[in-house]
């Protein structure tokens, strides 16, 4: 995940030109291990309920 989402200094000149062509907008950088982002939960019944 910190590859694409980490500190930006760190990142390749090749990964800061293809996130910059595939994700123009995106500002998801700045990330330490242990943040998180955003989180989901799913929730389902049992088929014999």
């Amino acid at each position: 995940c910190l590859m694409c989402h980490g500190d930006p200094e760190t990142f390749s000149s090749e990964l800061k030109e293809s996130l910059a062509v595939h994700y123009p907008k995106d500002k998801a950088t700045g990330y330490e291990m242990g943040d998180f982002r955003g989180a989901l939960t799913i929730e389902w019944k049992k088929a014999n309920e």
